[in-house]
């Protein structure tokens, strides 16, 4: 039985004051600190404890200078780890938000994390039935702009053209079912 070994990294932009780990824990490191008479005192590194924001994601208070901030436990992770990659966001692989270990983590669009938030809807990704005139609707937004792609007769049509125009602007949909 092989025993699994914490990885820890520290938590960008609190270098030196913050580690976090690959399992999602995060805990202060062992430092000096000055009083206000000048007097050096060794400051303990601890388990730093999360708390929920009230949506299910977790959070820490982090003190840095004398402000506070709370940072939210997946994105310290994925930043401390992988780095920061613009214009992606931080999705939960298995969607439980409390699950802040890397292994859960991965960057994805705003699509692709709408679309697999939403992965356990009936209807297929980009299809949408219009009840008053009974038909299938495919649309998408691309660039803030709403693309209407047509009307349809059955969901599968409709889903195929949305995948078709994502390929075409190269915004595929790992997601989308």
């Amino acid at each position: 039985m092989s025993k699994v070994i914490e990885q820890w990294k520290s938590v960008v932009g609190y270098e030196g004051l913050y580690e976090v780990s690959d399992l999602g824990n995060i805990r202060s490191v062992e430092r000096i600190m000055f009083d206000k008479n000048g007097r050096r005192h060794l400051l303990q590194g601890k388990p730093i404890s999360q708390s929920n924001d009230g949506s299910g994601y977790m959070k820490f208070l982090a003190s840095k200078d004398n402000r506070k901030k709370c940072l939210k436990v997946h994105k310290v992770v994925v930043h401390a780890f992988l780095g920061l990659k613009d214009g992606y966001i931080v999705n939960h692989m298995d969607g439980y938000k409390s699950n802040n270990a890397l292994s859960n983590l991965e960057y994805v669009t705003v699509r692709e994390n709408v679309t697999h938030g939403i992965g356990y809807k009936k209807t297929r990704t980009g299809a949408h039935f219009h009840k008053k005139i009974g038909k299938w609707i495919s649309r998408c937004s691309y660039n803030n702009i709403k693309v209407h792609l047509g009307y349809y007769d059955t969901e599968d049509e409709a889903a195929d053209v949305y995948q078709r125009f994502l390929k075409s602007i190269n915004q595929e949909n790992r997601y989308a079912r």
